[in-house]
């Protein structure tokens, strides 16, 4: 099988290409190996931290992934991959209080964000708070209406509440909104 580039050998963006790629592979320890070789090298470069979050993340290692992403995000505070990649492993984890203390940030900086606004809207629905988590979903929606999501999500939540005429009336505007996905 072909090889990633040695480690001792490969410079830090030629590793955190090489690892994405594991990564993409699901080659976990292969991508881990390379990136802490890189990081022993270059070890305040926050894109080979993120991505080692993510590969940890992948291999269940939530702690040591979580840590790894808040290194990136102390390492590159206006890069917004770190957090998101945060709260994703919080939503995740159905832990919408840590996935909203981080979004909160986010669409601070980034107001018109759709998936910021989608993610806020998982996140609120996590802590039960139904009607915040519908607005989120509804801004997400006014904001990119093609997003698949932004109407099978807060559908699915309606569901949930037993307000299934909502969902219903909310998946025919989808249909309506996009008829190729219909």
């Amino acid at each position: 099988a072909p090889q990633a580039p040695a480690s001792s050998a490969a410079p830090p963006a030629a590793a955190a290409h090489a690892a994405a790629l594991l990564l993409r592979q699901r080659r976990f320890p292969q991508a881990e190996a390379l990136l802490r070789a890189a990081l022993a090298r270059q070890p305040d470069d926050a894109g080979l931290h993120n991505l080692l979050g993510l590969v940890l993340k992948n291999t269940g290692r939530i702690p040591e992934a979580l840590a790894a992403l808040a290194t990136a995000a102390t390492l590159d505070p206006h890069s917004d991959a770190p957090p998101v990649n945060q709260a994703n492993i919080h939503l995740a984890r159905h832990d919408g209080a840590a996935a909203a203390a981080i979004l909160v940030r986010l669409l601070h900086h980034a107001p018109d964000n759709a998936e910021y606004h989608r993610m806020m809207g998982a996140a609120q629905r996590h802590l039960g708070a139904t009607e915040a988590a519908l607005r989120h979903y509804a801004q997400a929606r006014a904001l990119n209406p093609a997003a698949p999501r932004h109407w099978t999500e807060p559908a699915v939540l309606l569901e949930h509440a037993a307000r299934v005429d909502e969902a219903l009336a909310l998946l025919a505007q989808g249909a309506q909104a996009n008829p190729a996905d219909a």
